[in-house]
Parts: C-alpha cells; sequence; structure tokens
C-alpha cells in the first residue's frame, strides 16, 4: 500500500486510502469522516493557474493571427 501511495504522491494523483497512520510526502489530507483519508495530489495555487490560463490565450491567439494567412490561403483554394 505505501508503494501506491508513493506512486499517486509522485504523480499528483487524488486518492483514498483507509484511515490508518501513514507518512504523506506532499500530499494534502481531507478527512470526510467515511473512515478513510482522502488526499489531494497538490496544493491549489492560483496565481500559477492565472499564469497559467494567460499564457495559454497569448499562445492561442498569436498562433491565430500568424496561421490567419495561411487558412485564408487554404479557404480559397
Amino acid at each position: 500500500m505505501r508503494d501506491a501511495v508513493e506512486v499517486c504522491e509522485s504523480l499528483g494523483v487524488p486518492f483514498a486510502i483507509p484511515a490508518v497512520a501513514f507518512p504523506l510526502q506532499r500530499a494534502a489530507p481531507i478527512d470526510r469522516g467515511d473512515g478513510y483519508v482522502h488526499c489531494l495530489g497538490t496544493k491549489s495555487r492560483p496565481r500559477q493557474m492565472a499564469l497559467k490560463r494567460l499564457f495559454d490565450v497569448s499562445v492561442a491567439t498569436v498562433a491565430l493571427v500568424l496561421l490567419a494567412p495561411l487558412m485564408r490561403w487554404w479557404r480559397c483554394w
């Protein structure tokens, strides 16, 4: 079971384990009162997610502007 917990933690995958003492490295435990300890892979990082969104929109906009002549040419063909 310890190996499975380590793999989930390394991949950042949310998981649930029976409520026993396991040393968690990176996971953030959440107690829902159902006899299991639910763990999130990583903590939420709103600034990082906002920066990623800004980067994604910027790259998509630049790609559309650069590829617009090619798309217009292809439509006329």
